[in-house]
């Protein structure tokens, strides 16, 4: 039982991940008026964050070979909720 109640938080977990990426590109528009940027600018959101978890992944995984995995997709996703929590802070673009 305690077992699957960790599962179904991971995959939670992942489904937030996931949809955080891509909701960006629904409310690009909102975001470009409320910052007073261009929509380009905005979209580089989406692409910066990609490129990060595309680049990031592999080297956290060839630096963390050794490092038990329970430990650390919880330090990866609290990073994770902790850099989105500022950004959500933020109060500007920059």
């Amino acid at each position: 039982m305690k077992n699957r109640v960790h599962v179904y938080l991971l995959a939670f977990a992942v489904f937030l991940i996931g949809t955080i990426e891509y909701i960006i590109t629904g409310v690009i528009q909102m975001v470009s008026n409320d910052f007073n940027v261009s929509t380009s600018a905005v979209g580089l959101l989406v692409t910066t964050f990609a490129l990060s978890a595309a680049i990031g992944a592999p080297i956290i995984i060839a630096l963390t070979v050794n490092i038990d995995r329970k430990k650390l997709l919880l330090t990866m996703l609290t990073v994770f909720i902790v850099s989105t929590l500022l950004s959500f802070l933020s109060p500007w673009y920059d």
